[in-house]
């Protein structure tokens, strides 16, 4: 494909976590030429590091409605230009309605990159409303594009790289909780079926926000009072530990988009246990590709953690091939591409 059109991305996201990575990956693999708008010096530093140098960085601005302000003027540039923007972070939607007319009389285009769920969090109706100024709107799952309406849409699995291809994991049914710490993740859930499974090892890896700090100590006393010294929390760790010296990982989250930590573990031989709603239930069937269980059935999911611990090969097996092909980075990425400029 020839590399004379452009994809502009927009986000005044504060963080690098999955979504970011994402967008890292879609970029580095991208056979158009791509440009980057954030607010967040480290994913432009990221992105220099993995894409190149074709970033701006515009002022952090605390608040929704104040963040939209330093987009402005790159924002109009990209309406008069004739760009493709793709929004990364829909609460930058509002700028975007307002400038839908000049978008529209100099034909540019204007896409959305839906992967934040609306069904348990109404605060966010107003900007899946909005996404009907947009030309597409490119759902992480079907989950997801299923809670989108007035605009054409596009279901684009992730791209995702493995970190830890040839690795495999160590076959003593340790238990790995991986990811953000936080109630909406369901972490202590985790830990609680974790012991009723009466697992060999349980190991958490993540971060909770400030916010969630209280939280993270109700994870940890709850980890100390029911699995003693067969819990070890390590934090943030660098992404190709993510998944190391664990067996299994446990999720919990009905209401996940995607569950890019998913696909990683299966790329990583690691079996997956995770809830059959939501985005996971695309990415694990039953006996097949992992293992499901009801959503906040807690017998039941320690039970499925215990199938996992005894998984065959044939189950890992199959999970890797699945997400070789489903999340392969060149395909999915150039996809994506394709899809965002509408060729």
């Amino acid at each position: 494909m020839t590399k004379e059109r452009r994809a502009v991305f927009f986000t005044g996201s504060s963080v690098v976590w999955g979504a970011e990575l994402s967008l890292l990956t879609l970029a580095a693999n991208s056979d158009v030429r791509v440009h980057l708008v954030t607010s967040n010096p480290p994913l432009a530093n990221a992105w220099r590091a993995s894409v190149g140098p074709s970033v701006e960085v515009v002022k952090a601005r605390s608040g929704r409605l104040s963040r939209m302000l330093g987009f402005v003027g790159s924002a109009a540039r990209a309406a008069w230009n004739r760009e493709t923007v793709i929004v990364f972070d829909f609460y930058l939607l509002p700028l975007f309605a307002l400038l839908r007319p000049i978008f529209t009389l100099r034909g540019g285009r204007i896409v959305v990159d839906v992967h934040d769920a609306v069904r348990t969090n109404p605060r966010r109706r107003p900007y899946f409303f909005l996404m009907r100024v947009c030309d597409l709107a490119i759902c992480i799952s079907e989950y997801i594009a299923d809670q989108v309406d007035a605009v054409e849409k596009a279901v684009i699995y992730r791209p995702v790289e493995s970190a830890q291809a040839g690795v495999e994991p160590p076959g003593t049914g340790i238990v790995g909780i991986v990811g953000q710490i936080s109630p909406d993740k369901g972490t202590e859930f985790a830990v609680r079926a974790a012991a009723a499974a009466g697992v060999s090892h349980v190991v958490l890896r993540g971060l909770a926000t400030e916010a969630n700090q209280p939280y993270l100590e109700e994870v940890l006393r709850t980890a100390e009072h029911e699995l003693g010294a067969k819990f070890t929390f390590e934090g943030r760790v660098p992404r190709e530990q993510t998944m190391s010296a664990i067996d299994v990982l446990a999720l919990t989250n009905a209401d996940e988009p995607f569950g890019r930590v998913a696909a990683e573990a299966q790329l990583a031989g690691v079996v997956v246990v995770g809830p059959n709603e939501g985005g996971i239930a695309e990415i694990v069937q039953d006996g097949i590709t992992g293992y499901a269980y009801p959503s906040g059935d807690l017998a039941a999911f320690a039970q499925a953690l215990t199938r996992a611990a005894n998984a065959p090969q044939s189950v890992r097996d199959r999970a890797r091939a699945f997400a070789n092909h489903a999340f392969d980075p060149v395909l999915q990425s150039r996809s994506y591409m394709r899809s965002a400029l509408g060729i």
